[in-house]
């Protein structure tokens, strides 16, 4: 590649040259003209101005050069980059892949023809263009590097008179990944409403798509990275972070019969504790301004079980509860006579009746009669005590497990705050328990396959355990996590979306506890959240004030309990669920931007991406999304544009340079 000193050299040599061989024998040295000193001012003058004309014709040529040098490399830099980004994407005809990339971006700086530029002698270029080579692709040691070049023939003008016709201009870029710590938390909506259609596409295949997208592009095209950790957690009215506190020694309170139970591995107990979490202690009245904070509200800050997320908290964090749904989930039959044991209250079936037998064929007594147990079968056969006269089938008896207990009496225990005259359970009084008729069930292995979901079970709604964040590990191991635990749980529930963002944040934030560590020498992490649902925040348990609709409102039960246990809303129906649920995501998320990380001292980047089918969003949700996902929020309508959301959210998070 020459120079323009060399350009100027070149030329001056063809100038004398021209010179010599164009001017008359009478005008050179041997002629006579030389030796006389009348008339020679003239032809002096004309050889004289030669080299001006050269010298200015050259600068316009060598101007020319300089623009088109100039807008030739910002060509390829831009290709260069543009393919970098794109490097997951190996198609030569997908515009979105990393060859078009970088054509459609040289053609934006250099248009065919620009400057007159033609293909040079031997040169072979691409994708239509006479100027571009095809862009090479290549990995070392983790590091994808992208080379793109360019090299052209631009015609000269003033210069062509002294035989200097074209001038080769290359140029070259080369762009790398630059490895620096990241570490990202996913979390991913796995509610029933993600087996919807949209385009023809499931929502969970279109989301399984632009995942593997989101790591293409993290991994760039290498197995591993040391340099990136990456955790995901699911999330339905729950999320499954079990596995992870346990291997993290974050205290978890203690359920007989199901924390003590192992639900995978060896002992793979249908019984056992899958994981699944419910609310931190909480308040029942919180301010809808975003400034006020109450101490008491657990649930909005990262703080973890013996810590005060706020000074002015009077005491410290409870241990983690885990999420049990009790035996009792129906929605049909709730206005049939609750004080027949033989009637269809009883004996309510079908997809949505959630009968297990907590301990196989062995009477419940022991179980049922231990505080965490007894509430729910309280709230369930209260019914059946219609006085002493009638007390044979009482499920529910004095705590001396002989005389009658009356739940209308003063004082008389109220099983949505666990307080009053203590009671005791007559397990083999539950109707429908065993026998020819009965209903209830030995449970099932409750894991989520597609979106079969299996009942009976103490685990229902609760999706597949998550991935702690980790650095180092292979790209086929989350490939593989997103192909066979990533589901929609069907029937679905309800959505809650502040358990699965409370939890991602705290995974990401809290790298004191949940440690993990980057390659050493390589800085401060990056840390981001990227957070997806495809609806509404929704419960379904009704806004009705009848008995049989405060019936279903005890019955149904999420993160936070059911409605009718007043955990986080006065008030019972759905609509008061559902907005003390919305204004805790509101809050934690507002909490989320603002907290400054230590090691960073800013807060983690937080990105939003919803997929939206017709109302599946009103305008509430979107504000919500969008106010949240600081860094980036992507309201998508279709397969392709959220597999590009994910597909920007990665890039973004990638740090790629040209490099000399």
């Amino acid at each position: 590649m020459r120079g323009y000193g060399e350009v100027w050299a070149a030329a001056l040599v063809r100038l004398r040259r021209s010179a010599r061989g164009a001017l008359p024998w009478r005008l050179s040295r041997e002629g006579a003209l030389w030796r006389s000193s009348r008339g020679a001012t003239m032809p002096l003058i004309a050889f004289g101005m030669l080299p001006m004309i050269a010298a200015l014709g050259g600068s316009v040529d060598v101007g020319r050069i300089y623009i088109t040098r100039s807008q030739m490399q910002a060509g390829v830099n831009a290709a260069a980059l543009a393919a970098a980004n794109a490097q997951d994407n190996a198609s030569e005809t997908d515009e979105n892949g990393r060859y078009m990339q970088a054509l459609r971006y040289y053609q934006d700086n250099v248009p065919n023809n620009y400057m007159g530029l033609t293909k040079p002698d031997g040169f072979v270029s691409y994708g239509g263009t006479a100027t571009l080579a095809k862009p090479l692709f290549s990995l070392n040691n983790g590091i994808s590097r992208t080379d793109v070049t360019a090299s052209g023939m631009i015609p000269l003008t003033f210069m062509s008179i002294f035989g200097m016709r074209t001038y080769r201009i290359e140029v070259a870029a080369h762009a790398e990944f630059q490895p620096h710590p990241l570490e990202v938390m996913v979390v991913l909506d796995n509610t029933g409403s993600m087996n919807d259609t949209i385009d023809g596409v499931t929502k969970m295949a279109s989301l399984k798509t632009a995942m593997h997208s989101f790591l293409n592009v993290l991994y760039q095209g290498a197995a591993t990275q040391p340099d990136l950790a990456i955790g995901i957690i699911n999330y339905t009215v729950t999320t499954n972070v079990g596995a992870i506190l346990k291997s993290y020694g974050v205290q978890t309170q203690s359920m007989t019969g199901f924390t003590d139970r192992e639900w995978g591995g060896t002992g793979n107990d249908n019984l056992g504790w899958k994981g699944c979490v419910s609310d931190d202690e909480t308040v029942n009245t919180m301010s809808t301004n975003m400034a006020v904070s109450e101490p008491e509200a657990y649930d909005i800050w990262p703080a973890l079980p013996g810590e005060r997320p706020k000074p002015s908290s009077s005491h410290v964090m409870l241990p983690i509860r885990p999420y049990y749904y009790p035996p009792m989930f129906t929605s049909s039959d709730l206005t049939a006579d609750k004080t027949n044991p033989a009637g269809n209250y009883y004996k309510a079936s079908g997809s949505d009746f959630n009968a297990f037998r907590p301990t196989g064929g062995v009477l419940p007594s022991t179980l049922y009669n231990l505080a965490i147990y007894k509430r729910y079968i309280y709230r369930l056969y209260k019914g059946l005590n219609n006085g002493s006269a009638n007390m044979a089938d009482d499920v529910i008896v004095a705590a001396n497990g002989t005389d009658y207990y009356d739940p209308t009496a003063t004082g008389a225990y109220d099983d949505t705050t666990g307080i009053g005259t203590d009671f005791y359970v007559r397990a083999d009084k539950i109707p429908y328990y065993s026998g020819t008729n009965n209903v209830w069930k030995d449970a099932t292995h409750y894991d989520i396959t597609k979106y079969n979901v299996a009942q009976p079970t103490p685990n229902y709604q609760c999706p597949e355990p998550g991935l702690a964040i980790t650095y180092g590990v292979a790209k086929t191991v989350f490939d593989n996590y997103v192909d066979t635990k990533v589901w929609p749980v069907y029937p679905a529930n309800g959505t809650m979306h502040h358990i699965g963002f409370l939890w991602g944040w705290r995974l990401l934030s809290r790298y004191d506890v949940f440690t993990r560590t980057p390659p050493a020498g390589s800085g401060t992490p990056r840390r981001a959240l990227v957070f997806m649902t495809d609806g509404l925040t929704a419960f379904s348990v009704g806004n009705g004030t009848a008995a049989k609709d405060i019936d279903k409102q005890g019955r149904v039960f999420a993160a936070y309990g059911s409605p009718v246990d007043k955990q986080i809303a006065t008030g019972i129906k759905e609509s008061d669920y559902l907005a003390a649920v919305k204004l805790r995501f509101t809050k934690a998320c507002s909490i989320a931007n603002s907290l400054n990380l230590p090691d960073s001292n800013k807060p983690p980047m937080i990105f939003t991406v919803a997929i939206n089918k017709g109302s599946d969003l009103d305008s509430d949700a979107k504000t919500r999304l969008q106010n949240c996902g600081t860094s980036g929020y992507w309201l998508t309508t279709s397969p392709s544009e959220l597999n590009s959301a994910f597909q920007q959210i990665a890039r973004t998070l990638t740090d790629v340079h040209l490099v000399h």
